[in-house]
């Protein structure tokens, strides 16, 4: 009969007091790996960079473990560590091929900030903050609103971007040809869902 597999909080206690510190790690890769994965493959990239940036977010993870406060909150670590790594890597693909990045997403497009005033994704980088820390933060919301929406669908993306370039909800209903209910349908929850994006960090 096979002993009880054990648990997570289990198997980081074993890592952190080196009690075969190889076979702690190997089985929490083993239990995490998939999932790890499948959160960049969500991400629409390429097999190849989803296998490396799993493991280049396992390698944080395991340089980090010792420094965990809570155990009980590995799960919500680790996929955190994993969006920065993300992040990370949008970031370098970003200077590698700037001209193309800007082409995911119009910074002319209007996004609801914390107090529900609209601005334009291009005032948020041309205003990053006083300070590096806040600059910083900025731009890994950008990234993130820029993710969000792309990541609508498609029919309410469109009705964003046209609402971007000032059309009236009606213009936007004959351009599509949907009704004009339906267009404000989109936009509110496409704003709800910006919105919450954004101010949920």
């Amino acid at each position: 009969m096979n002993p009880p597999q054990k648990t997570i909080e289990e198997l980081i206690e074993d890592f952190r007091q080196g009690k075969d510190r190889q076979n702690s790690s190997r089985l929490i890769h083993e239990r995490y790996c998939g999932k790890v994965y499948r959160f960049f493959q969500r991400k629409r990239l390429p097999p190849e960079v989803c296998d490396e940036l799993t493991q280049e977010t396992f390698s944080s993870v395991f340089n980090g473990l010792s420094n965990l406060r809570q155990v009980s909150s590995f799960e919500t670590w680790l996929f955190k560590i994993a969006r920065n790594t993300w992040l990370g890597w949008i970031e370098t693909r970003k200077a590698e091929k700037r001209p193309d990045e800007d082409k995911l997403v119009s910074l002319d497009e209007e996004i609801a900030s914390e107090t529900g005033e609209s601005r334009r994704l291009a005032d948020y980088l041309a205003d990053p903050g006083p300070n590096p820390e806040e600059a910083a933060l900025k731009k890994e919301k950008l990234e993130l609103l820029r993710e969000a929406i792309e990541q609508l669908p498609p029919q309410m993306r469109r009705c964003v971007k046209l609402a971007a370039k000032d059309l009236t909800n009606q213009e936007i209903a004959e351009v599509m040809q949907i009704s004009v209910n339906t267009v404000k349908a989109h936009r509110h929850q496409a704003e709800k869902i910006l919105r919450e994006k954004f101010s949920g960090d």
